[in-house]
């Protein structure tokens, strides 16, 4: 994942610069992409690759964009990494 440091230079988290509505919209639909995926699945984003055929660097980053929504301190994102994880789960979604 790309992670752009074009943020402000002062101290303040990376979620004041982002739409906060954005980082809930992410949660949401990773959350509800998984419903569509077996429980069972070791590699959700291997299966959401073969039944979506979209990029698999692409879910993987939806994903990773998600943890880090739900867990902030793990590394900073900008708002460019959101509105691409928005862009892949509205994809995937509308393939399954």
């Amino acid at each position: 994942m790309t992670i752009h440091h074009n943020q402000p230079s002062d101290d303040s988290p990376w979620w004041e610069h982002v739409c906060a509505r954005d980082v809930l919209r992410i949660i949401a639909a990773w959350d509800h992409l998984r419903l569509h995926i077996p429980a069972s699945t070791r590699q959700p984003t291997v299966y959401l690759h073969q039944r979506t055929r979209l990029p698999l660097h692409l879910l993987r980053d939806l994903q990773q964009t998600r943890t880090i929504c739900a867990h902030p301190h793990i590394r900073p994102l900008t708002q460019s990494d959101l509105d691409r994880a928005l862009v892949t789960a509205y994809h995937a979604l509308a393939r399954l």
